[in-house]
């Protein structure tokens, strides 16, 4: 019962991410100053790290590094029977593993909320964006009525700042 209780408080803390990933929230809609340099970078297409690849090793290392540190804790106690030694390590394993994917996904869930109520755009906005120059004229300050030209899911990703896919500038491009 308490598995199943687990299970449900982490698809629940996981709801935000879900809807917020899928397309289902979109972020806040931001203008923008015509001279603002900090949006204006061009997209980095190529990363030296992908951003699932980096996610799974960060989290195969913590899973390895918890398990590892139970077991040396189990040991450590001295328990006489062999059942019990197994039995105490997976639980104990369940315990901190179920309590580092929970914090972590509400860490996730929590990030993922506050980029969509911001909706600060990314330095690459202007470049994915490609804004229609005929639907706004940038003698007028702030710019909050554009059409975006570029494509609608790289649009979506310039509009929040960090998370999957965030790309920052070059250093050469500074």
């Amino acid at each position: 019962m308490l598995v199943a209780l687990d299970v449900f408080c982490l698809l629940l803390v996981s709801i935000p991410t879900l809807l917020c990933e899928s397309g289902y929230v979109a972020p806040h809609f931001q203008g923008f100053f015509c001279d603002d340099n900090t949006i204006q970078y061009p997209r980095v297409s190529n990363y030296a790290i992908e951003d699932s690849a980096l996610i799974t090793m960060d989290f195969l290392i913590c899973i390895f590094m918890i398990s590892l540190g139970e077991m040396i804790r189990v040991r450590s106690l001295q328990l006489s029977s062999p059942a019990l030694l197994n039995s105490t390590y997976m639980v104990m394993v369940y315990k901190h593993l179920g309590t580092f994917i929970f914090g972590g996904m509400a860490s996730y869930s929590l990030a993922n909320i506050a980029k969509m109520t911001t909706g600060s755009l990314r330095p690459h906005f202007l470049a994915v964006c490609q804004p229609d120059p005929t639907s706004f004229k940038c003698d007028s300050g702030y710019i909050t009525n554009y059409t975006c030209t570029g494509q609608p899911a790289d649009i979506l990703n310039a509009r929040q700042v960090g998370g999957w896919g965030a790309s920052l500038p070059h250093p050469s491009h500074r």
